[in-house]
């Protein structure tokens, strides 16, 4: 998953002013991949979204 690296560094810089600390990228990029996958959940019915997660488990080892 990519992003821009402007908007990475933007979200950076307000949620260090946020939470009065140094907020790596790495700890942004971890963020927004959180957030990208929660709304994945959202766009499909529920039965397809638990039978693609059941799926994947059975494929993993």
């Amino acid at each position: 998953m990519s992003f821009r690296s402007g908007i990475v560094r933007y979200v950076q810089m307000v949620t260090s002013l946020i939470e009065g600390r140094r907020v790596s990228e790495v700890e942004i990029l971890r963020m927004l991949v959180r957030a990208v996958r929660q709304h994945s959940m959202a766009r499909r019915r529920r039965r397809d979204y638990v039978l693609s997660c059941w799926k994947g488990t059975l494929e993993s080892p």
